[in-house]
């Protein structure tokens, strides 16, 4: 999962941008944020954005390569750990894609 957020960071932030990663503690979760200064998703694509095979409009346009997978392998590495993951994002200054995941290991 992380890879996978780094490397989109990195694909989508061009040349003297920058990709930045966290790691908080938030009561009894960790939040794993990992941000860039790249191209944005557009509001309207956001809801979308961890569905399987999706691609934002502009990622789309500016021709960068991908599958639509990554995001959605990552949402279901989260919530199989009974996480959540979340975007904030604007056109033409970046994304932030954040992990939330509990402390304590869930048992059955």
């Amino acid at each position: 999962m992380i890879t996978n957020l780094v490397s989109n960071a990195v694909k989508f932030t061009p040349e003297g941008g920058a990709v930045g990663v966290t790691l908080r503690r938030e009561g009894e979760r960790l939040a794993l944020a990992v941000s860039d200064s790249g191209i944005g998703i557009a509001r309207e694509d956001t809801d979308q954005l961890f569905q399987r095979f999706f691609r934002a409009r502009n990622a789309i346009d500016a021709a960068v390569p991908g599958t639509g997978l990554g995001l959605a392998i990552c949402k279901g590495i989260v919530d199989a750990h009974g996480g959540s993951i979340a975007v904030d994002s604007q056109i033409g200054s970046g994304t932030t894609i954040t992990a939330f995941l509990p402390m304590t290991v869930a048992t059955t």
